[in-house]
């Protein structure tokens, strides 16, 4: 699948291979197995889960509340600019962190790990920001 694109409520997705996605939904459970390009989430009340984030993978980009956000694998490296309220954020082993910064709820973390070639940005409000290597 080159291109997918979204705008919906109470949808549950299990995509196999798609270049880019955009998703703004809400109440949907989101399954990629693989994203080769670029992905955008704008969701509420759902998760996702991406198997795995491909070596060419440009830009991830965040915005989910109440929803926990899961990459099992990422092939390039990352750099990252992620924000979060009463959620956790969990990088990869060898990260380095320019900022990570704790202020009651909130939590900021930035930085890369080496070969950094994929960038993820966001928010998470209420969710956990997990991306395993």
């Amino acid at each position: 699948m080159n291109r997918l694109k979204n705008s919906g409520k109470y949808d549950d997705f299990k995509i196999g291979t798609a270049n880019e996605i955009l998703f703004d939904s809400k109440y949907s459970d989101i399954e990629i197995k693989n994203l080769l390009e670029k992905g955008a989430f704008y969701t509420k009340y759902g998760d996702m889960e991406i198997g795995n984030l491909g070596e060419v993978a440009s830009e991830v980009i965040l915005d989910i509340n109440y929803s926990d956000f899961i990459v099992r694998k990422v092939n390039s490296g990352i750099q990252f600019d992620i924000e979060a309220d009463y959620s956790d954020i969990i990088l990869p082993s060898g990260t380095e962190y320019t900022l990570n910064d704790r202020d009651g709820n909130s939590l900021h973390k930035k930085g890369n790990s080496s070969n950094a070639q994929t960038i993820i940005r966001g928010v998470s409000r209420y969710g956990d920001v997990i991306i395993r290597d």
